[in-house]
C-alpha cells in the first residue's frame, strides 16, 4: 500500500468536521464511504440536480441533508504518536452503545424552506473534487522532473526539465520556478507554463521502456497528451502518485453520480424538483417543497431535453442519410462549362479556352494579354530576373480574382502602383498555364516534338520551314497571341545586359508554360528539355517565321 502519511494531518483536520461517531473510508472504486461507528451502517453522498449535496444509507431509501449526529460517542483510541489510528485513510472510533437514529437532527425544517440566500451554494463542476478527504491534498506543491512524451496522440521527443508542480482543484499546474506560482493580480494561481486537467485522466507507474530513470509515473489525459513525472525521492513520488489517483477517482465518482449523467434506465424527474433520479444506489434527496412545485399537476411528469439520450444507432443512420443527400447533390451539380453555356454565369478570363475568350471579346488576342504586356513594357524591362523572379502569390491571386470579376465592359487598371512588375509577369504566366488548351494546341504537340528530336539531322532551312508550317496551322487566335507574346519576349531579351534574361533563360521559363501534352508524358525531364529548345528556336527565328 502506498504511504499516505504526509497527508494524514490535513485529513485529520477534515475529519473534525464530521459528526462524532463517524469515520471515513474509501471504497474499491474510489468513492467516499461514511461508516457509523456502532451499527457499521454505510452512508454515501450524492448531489441532486440543483447541486446540493445529501447523504443516503446503503440498501435503504433513507436520506438526509447532513450525517446524523449521535448523543454519546466514545473517544477515539490514540496511537503512540498522539494521532488517531489511521488505516487506509480511515479513522477508527470506539464502539457506541447508542442505537442509530432514523433521521438526522440537521434535517431542514419545512418552515425554513426557501430562506436560503441566493448563491449560498454554487457547485464548481469538474473544477475541483467534492469536499472529502481528498481536500487534504489541496495546494500540494513540490519540485518534480517533467517531460512530455505524447501530444494529441502523437509522440514527441523527450526533454526532461525541472518544474515547480502545484495541485489546485482538478488541475496540475507546472511553473518555471516557485516565484512564478505566487498569486498575482488577475491570476490566483500565478503564471503557469502548462496546466494539465485531471478530469477523465489516468495516472500510473510508467513502464520501464518509457524511461530509464527511476521513480517515474505517467499522466494521460483524454486528449492524448502524456507526461512523465519523476523525482529521485521515492517517497515523494509515491505520495504524489497516491494524491493524484485520489483526485482522479473522486472526480470520476462525482461525475458518475451526477444526475445530469444518469443512465437511461433511471426514472425521469421534474425539472423544477430538487430531487435527482431515484435509483437503487442513490435514493431521492430530502424534498424541499416550493410554491412552483405545488402548482404542478401531481400526475404530470416533465422530462428535460438534456436527460433524453438518443440511440447511438439512430445518430449514425442520420449521419449516413445526410452524407448520402450531400453526395447526390454534388454529383448532380452542373460543371462550370454547362453554366457558362446556358448563360447562368459569365465565363472567366483565367481557365478558359483561348478561342472562346477571343470570340467573346471579339479580338484575336485576349484583352488581358495586350494590357498586361503594355503595362510591363511601360514600367521598363531592366528589372533584374524579369519573368524568372516569382511575384507574391497572394497578390497574383488577388489580381486574378479582380480580372475574373470584371465584366467585358468594365476596366481594370494594371498600371496601378499596387501591382509591382513581378506580380504582372507572374499573372501573365498564370494565364497561359491555366488555359484549358495550351497556346500550342494539343494536336500539334507531338509534331513539334518530332521536329525537335530530328533537328540535328535537318538543315536549318528545313527545320525553320517545318516549325513555320506548324505555327501557321494553328487557330488564328493562337497564332496571333503567340506572335504578340514572342515579340514582347524579344524586347525583354534585348535588355539582357540589365535584366540578365537571355533567350535560353526565357525559354526555360516559358517552355512548359506554352506547351504540354494532353496525356502526361512518362519522361518529364526529357520532354521539358525539348519544350525549352522549341521556344528558344522560335525566339531566335522570330523575324523569319512571322
Amino acid at each position: 500500500m502506498v504511504n499516505v502519511t504526509p497527508v494524514i494531518e490535513n485529513a485529520k483536520e477534515k475529519q473534525n468536521k464530521l459528526p462524532a461517531g463517524w469515520r471515513i473510508d474509501v471504497a474499491s472504486n474510489g468513492e467516499t464511504v461514511f461508516i457509523h461507528s456502532s451499527s457499521e451502517d454505510k452512508w454515501r453522498q450524492n448531489v441532486d440536480n440543483n447541486g446540493r449535496r445529501y447523504y443516503y444509507k446503503e440498501g435503504s431509501e433513507e436520506s438526509c441533508w447532513d450525517l446524523p449526529e449521535l448523543d454519546d460517542v466514545s473517544d477515539l483510541e490514540p496511537d503512540r504518536s498522539g494521532n488517531a489510528m489511521v488505516k487506509s485513510m480511515t479513522l477508527q472510533p470506539q464502539s457506541s452503545s447508542k442505537p442509530f437514529p432514523q433521521r438526522s437532527k440537521t434535517l431542514p425544517q419545512m418552515s425554513s424552506i426557501g430562506t436560503e440566500k441566493p448563491g449560498s451554494f454554487t457547485p464548481e463542476r469538474h473544477q475541483s473534487p467534492t469536499p472529502s478527504i481528498l481536500s487534504a491534498v489541496k495546494d500540494k506543491a513540490a519540485f518534480l522532473n517533467k517531460t512530455k512524451v505524447m501530444e494529441n496522440g502523437k509522440k514527441v521527443s523527450k526533454k526532461w526539465s525541472q518544474s515547480y508542480v502545484k495541485l489546485f482543484g482538478s488541475n496540475i499546474a507546472f511553473y518555471r520556478d516557485q516565484r512564478a506560482a505566487a498569486q498575482v493580480s488577475g491570476s490566483k494561481n500565478g503564471n503557469p507554463e502548462m496546466i494539465f486537467n485531471l478530469q477523465n485522466a489516468k495516472c500510473e507507474i510508467a513502464p520501464k521502456d518509457w524511461s530509464s530513470k527511476k521513480n517515474v509515473f505517467m499522466l494521460t489525459d483524454n486528449q492524448g497528451t502524456q507526461l512523465l513525472l519523476q523525482s529521485e525521492d521515492q517517497m515523494k513520488i509515491k505520495d504524489w502518485l497516491q494524491a493524484i489517483k485520489l483526485i482522479i477517482s473522486e472526480l470520476n465518482t462525482s461525475k458518475d453520480t451526477s444526475p445530469q449523467q444518469a443512465s437511461p434506465h433511471q426514472q425521469p424527474y421534474s425539472p423544477t424538483s430538487p430531487q435527482p433520479y431515484q435509483t437503487e444506489t442513490a435514493p431521492r434527496s430530502p424534498t424541499r417543497t416550493t410554491m412552483k412545485e405545488k402548482s404542478l399537476s401531481p400526475g404530470k411528469v416533465f422530462k428535460s431535453k438534456s436527460s433524453v439520450k438518443r440511440p447511438k444507432g439512430k445518430d449514425e443512420e442520420e449521419k449516413k442519410s445526410i452524407r448520402t443527400i450531400l453526395t447526390t447533390l454534388l454529383k448532380r451539380r452542373p460543371d462550370i462549362e454547362t453554366l457558362v453555356a446556358k448563360g447562368i454565369i459569365e465565363g472567366t478570363v483565367f481557365g478558359s479556352k483561348l478561342t472562346d475568350l477571343c470570340k467573346k471579346e471579339k479580338t484575336l488576342v485576349p484583352k488581358f494579354v495586350k494590357d498586361c504586356i503594355t503595362s510591363i513594357e511601360r514600367r521598363g524591362l531592366d528589372q533584374d530576373g524579369l519573368y524568372r523572379v516569382s511575384g507574391n502569390i497572394a497578390e497574383i491571386q488577388k489580381l486574378r480574382i479582380n480580372i475574373d470579376n470584371m465584366s467585358t465592359n468594365s476596366h481594370y487598371n494594371l498600371d496601378d502602383e499596387c501591382w509591382d512588375i513581378h506580380t504582372l509577369t507572374g499573372t501573365l504566366k498564370l494565364f497561359f498555364r491555366e488555359l484549358k488548351e495550351p497556346l500550342f494546341p494539343f494536336n500539334k504537340f507531338e509534331k513539334f516534338m518530332e521536329v525537335a528530336k530530328c533537328e540535328f539531322r535537318m538543315k536549318s532551312d528545313e527545320r525553320l520551314r517545318n516549325y513555320k508550317e506548324l505555327i501557321y496551322s494553328f487557330p488564328k487566335c493562337h497564332r496571333e497571341t503567340l506572335k504578340d507574346l514572342l515579340q514582347h519576349l524579344r524586347k525583354v531579351i534585348s535588355h539582357s545586359q540589365q535584366n540578365r534574361m537571355q533567350a535560353q533563360n526565357i525559354a526555360i521559363v516559358f517552355g512548359p508554360t506554352l506547351m504540354w501534352p494532353e496525356i502526361e508524358a512518362p519522361n518529364l525531364a526529357i520532354t521539358m528539355a525539348y519544350q525549352n529548345r522549341i521556344v528558344e528556336f522560335l525566339l531566335l527565328e522570330y523575324e523569319n517565321i512571322f
